[in-house]
């Protein structure tokens, strides 16, 4: 349980931590990434040399390079329309871009022109900004139960940029593991304890909880084992050849018995008396075969 308890406070501060970002603006750095959560704002701070006279211009550097907006110290001034309800200068004549999008991930970079003949060339600046919609509270979906060898946990968020998955489970013992992976596997036939258990979706900018979820406790006994079931169906076509095997002597064994009592009855001989008229005679047997 205090594993689920640093959980929750680490999710308690990512989400004051995800507040505070909504309700602030993000200075971006150059050189570096920039993770913003949708919905902020992102100023590009100019490094401005410059003395008197000068001019920036912020542009776009992706698959095609545009200038977004540019302003001078001359009052001259412009900007992209695509991005003109969203892009606005500070009082350091920086550019800000405002309610950014995750559309809005790209690298971006500032130029500063000194009006000064004596001014070398301008340096550009790069900014590589990466926008983030933050991950909602996922959801646990189960799907087996004490019926099937297998039990199986499934955990997605509705929201959520470049979203991942881990799990926290709890056994009853106190034994805790950590597994990561959209999906869990629970196999009853070598896990039957009871685990609580949640899973975590978090992205670069925030994360998310579910509610403890509870397995349930099964009885081996409630469902066949798939060692056994390997077992019979393996064994079963071997019993059925040893009984038509055994039929099928047993039936030969009777037809042969058969066969033999017809063959003593035919080679039994068959004694016949004759009575001759003369009783000085004494009766003679004549035996006679059947040439069958």
């Amino acid at each position: 349980m205090h594993y689920f308890l640093v959980m929750k406070m680490m999710a308690v501060l990512s989400a004051l931590h995800f507040l505070t970002l909504c309700g602030t603006e993000i200075s971006a750095r150059p050189g570096t990434v920039i993770d913003a959560v949708a919905g902020q704002e992102v100023q590009f701070p100019v490094d401005n040399q410059c003395e008197d006279r000068y001019e920036v211009t912020f542009r776009l550097l992706s698959s095609v390079v545009a200038v977004l907006a540019s302003r001078g110290t001359d009052g001259s001034e412009r900007r992209h329309p695509v991005y003109e309800d969203r892009l606005y200068w500070s009082a350091t004549d920086s550019p800000v871009l405002s309610n950014v999008r995750v559309t809005d991930s790209k690298r971006y970079g500032i130029q500063l022109s000194c009006y000064d003949p004596n001014a070398t060339d301008p340096n550009e600046e790069i900014f590589d900004l990466r926008v983030f919609e933050p991950v909602s509270k996922p959801v646990i979906k189960k799907t087996g139960n004490c019926s099937s060898p297998n039990i199986t946990l499934s955990c997605s968020a509705s929201s959520g940029t470049n979203v991942t998955i881990c799990w926290e489970i709890l056994s009853l013992s106190g034994d805790s593991r950590t597994f990561d992976g959209p999906e869990l596997v629970i196999n009853h036939v070598n896990e039957w304890q009871q685990y609580t258990l949640r899973c975590t979706a978090k992205n670069r900018v925030s994360n998310a909880s579910s509610e403890q979820n509870k397995t349930d406790r099964c009885n081996r006994n409630n469902f066949p084992r798939t060692g056994q079931k390997l077992l019979w169906f393996s064994t079963a076509p071997i019993l059925l050849l040893t009984l038509i095997l055994i039929i099928f002597i047993c039936y030969k064994v009777k037809q042969g018995a058969t066969n033999k009592g017809r063959n003593r009855a035919r080679q039994r001989p068959e004694e016949k008396i004759f009575c001759l008229p003369d009783e000085l005679i004494e009766p003679t047997y004549v035996t006679t075969l059947d040439s069958h």
